[in-house]
């Protein structure tokens, strides 16, 4: 195998990119005559790229496509990322596409993602994948990312974003739900091309428990991680640069070895480059490290603290790398004094006890749970996340934290 090799940026072979010209220049869309609007405009929230954006709106859309041709490509895979948003009742099958591979915008559960509806773009000889995104609230973002790849043999690419709506032709069926009979409606953006066909690095490693001790970067090959107390086995997943590179050395590892470790070998798309990642496993003495406030813990992929703040308040930072950032918090910003608690850890929970509160935290899911004194159910988290996201090329993230809500229960000061 050969040298890890970077993915060649060929974004300047893209006639009018983001449409930063102010016209379609470069750009032909089909099966659009007499349409409302095709763009471009500056119709964009702050996620677009530069000024203008490209677009289409119409009473009863029915098949389009907006293209161009590149030529003089040599032989060899090729990466096509763009941006694009789809709002509310507007999702139907709107997709990149670069020569015969696809990827539509939405998640593969979506009902407008039918047996039925795919097997058309089978038909229509496309390869296609998604990208999970959900509609949003918003006409004009936030803009999110779309890639495909492709292999070029002749020297020449066409891509672009192809849908259909209401009125189309090709037997798509879509409920019609929209209120302006615009079903198809969106808006794209910020088009990029990259040679990758020796590309070996990953986007992001993540593990089934425990951490990383310090946070991923492509171009750093070795790594330790540290597992919560008690941890029997951890199973490394990898998020791939490219579709269609391949990794080996993936599977579980039993932590009761010796020095557990895994040797993620990386391979690119055409074969012929690989690039191995090396994880070494510490376990942890304790499932939690006992500060004079709260508890510490590692969690996965992440750390989170637990605060006791007053008998009835309780603070909790969580954040995806090992150590909690040193940064003062724009919501709490008051000091205070240390709260007595108690403390008592089971095989499932480690559970803190105020004068008012008993907060439980389960060692599976890192979960909390919050009980009255008396033992009833306060509030309960059912999920809590931390994502990794692209904001105007800003590395960021985008917090998740829901909440279990009983039959019976009432929300009051919503605006």
């Amino acid at each position: 195998m050969g040298n890890v090799m970077a993915q060649i940026d060929m974004s300047h072979k893209i006639i009018n990119p983001s449409f930063e010209t102010g016209t379609l220049s470069g750009w032909t869309w089909i099966g659009t005559a007499g349409y409302a609007w095709l763009g471009p405009n500056t119709d964009g929230d702050m996620t677009k790229h530069g000024n203008y954006i490209c677009g289409i709106w119409n009473e009863g859309i029915a098949d389009a496509e907006c293209s161009q041709l590149i030529s003089g490509l040599s032989p060899g895979y090729y990466q096509v990322k763009a941006l694009a948003t789809v709002s509310n009742n507007r999702l139907t099958n709107q997709r990149l596409f670069a020569n015969t591979q696809s990827q539509l915008y939405g998640a593969v559960s979506h009902p407008n993602y039918s047996a039925h509806n795919l097997s058309i773009l089978e038909t229509l000889g496309e390869d296609y994948s998604f990208a999970g995104h959900t509609e949003s609230l918003a006409e004009d973002g936030p803009f999110k990312p779309l890639s495909v790849v492709t292999y070029v043999d002749d020297g020449s690419l066409r891509i672009g974003f192809k849908l259909s709506g209401r009125t189309t032709t090709k037997g798509f069926i879509f409920p019609l739900i929209a209120a302006k009979k615009d079903e198809g409606f969106f808006k794209f953006d910020y088009f990029q091309l990259f040679e990758v066909s020796k590309v070996a690095e990953l986007k992001t490693i993540s593990l089934s428990s425990g951490s990383l001790d310090q946070a991923f970067d492509p171009n750093t090959t070795h790594y330790t991680a540290t597992l919560p107390a008690g941890t029997k086995q951890v199973k490394p997943s990898v998020v791939f640069e490219v579709e269609g590179q391949t990794v080996s050395g993936d599977e579980e590892v039993d932590l009761s070895s010796e020095y557990p470790s895994s040797e993620l070998i990386v391979t690119s798309i055409d074969g012929t480059t690989t690039k191995t990642y090396t994880i070494e496993y510490e376990l942890l003495e304790q499932s939690y490290r006992l500060l004079e406030n709260g508890v510490e813990m590692i969690v996965p992929n992440g750390s989170m603290q637990v605060s006791i703040c007053s008998p009835t308040i309780i603070e909790v930072e969580y954040a995806n790398q090992l150590s909690l950032p040193s940064k003062d918090s724009i919501i709490v910003n008051k000091s205070w004094e240390i709260s007595p608690f108690d403390i008592e850890e089971t095989d499932d929970y480690i559970t803190l006890i105020t004068e008012q509160l008993m907060v439980q935290i389960s060692k599976l899911t890192y979960l909390l749970k919050y009980y009255d004194k008396s033992g009833n159910l306060l509030l309960a988290e059912s999920e809590k996340n931390l994502a990794p996201v692209t904001l105007l090329n800003t590395q960021t993230n985008q917090c998740t934290a829901s909440f279990e809500s009983p039959e019976d229960e009432a929300l009051y000061g919503l605006g």
